[in-house]
């Protein structure tokens, strides 16, 4: 990414494109240079996946085809997930909500449901839903229902006596157990995907002492409780 110092203070709303997509300035990651091979490839994908043909047949009102009508077509609704994180200050932000809904018509919570901030209000995330669903954004994704690592001082994610059952393999698959049950069952048709587990390439603490079957069995408990829900794992250093 760009050294802070380098870059602009912000984008014009005239700005282009090009200048959006390929705004890296910095050799220090090449795969985000405009010459990236990937971007190619990645522009073809998007050729395929998020666009499709459409054929409309213009008649009149006894159901006769016409020819050479001129027509404007205006797309409401896409089909495709465009989604974005979201915080609490969704909730004292009207323009912040207006802008999500212009933008996205899916979202992620990105800490209301997070074990520790849930278990300490679980409403939260039901108010900050009401104001998505109300706005016509009805697809959430829940993020995330285990985090496996160390607790770090005002963790968002792992409870202060989880950490105590790691050495007690019963005790830990309770805990946690008893957690994806809660949330699941308590966010219900709130939430139509959940992230299972987070960033288990570079957080191992209950998998160092188990094995990686634990990501299994936590997956299993998801099912378990989850009903039809679309069941994910989120990462983003995995290299």
């Amino acid at each position: 990414i760009m050294p802070r110092e380098n870059r602009p203070t912000e984008f014009s709303r005239g700005s282009s494109y090009d200048e959006l997509i390929f705004y890296t300035g910095s050799s220090a990651n090449k795969s985000l240079e405009k010459g990236a091979e990937w971007r190619e490839y990645a522009l073809d994908r998007i050729d395929e996946v998020r666009k499709g043909d459409i054929s409309v047949v213009v008649v009149d009102s006894w159901g006769v085809p016409l020819a050479d009508v001129k027509t404007e077509i205006e797309m409401y609704e896409h089909e495709f997930e465009w989604g974005a994180g979201v915080n609490q200050g969704l909730l004292n932000d009207k323009t912040l909500l207006y802008n999500v809904s212009r933008y996205f018509n899916s979202a992620v919570l990105e800490n209301e449901l997070k074990w520790t901030m849930y278990e300490s209000n679980p409403e939260r995330p039901k108010r900050m839903i009401a104001l998505l669903n109300d706005a016509g954004i009805t697809t959430i994704r829940g993020h995330c229902l285990v985090w496996d690592r160390d607790r770090r001082q005002n963790d968002t994610s792992v409870p202060a006596d989880l950490p105590t059952l790691y050495k007690d393999r019963e005790a830990m698959t309770e805990r946690i157990r008893s957690h994806i049950e809660e949330i699941m069952t308590d966010m219900g048709d709130l939430i139509t995907d959940w992230d299972v587990l987070n960033e288990a390439c570079n957080n191992t603490a209950m998998q160092d002492i188990y094995g990686r079957e634990l990501i299994k069995e936590w997956f299993d408990m998801a099912l378990d409780y989850g009903g039809d829900k679309n069941l994910y794992y989120n990462d983003f250093m995995t290299g």
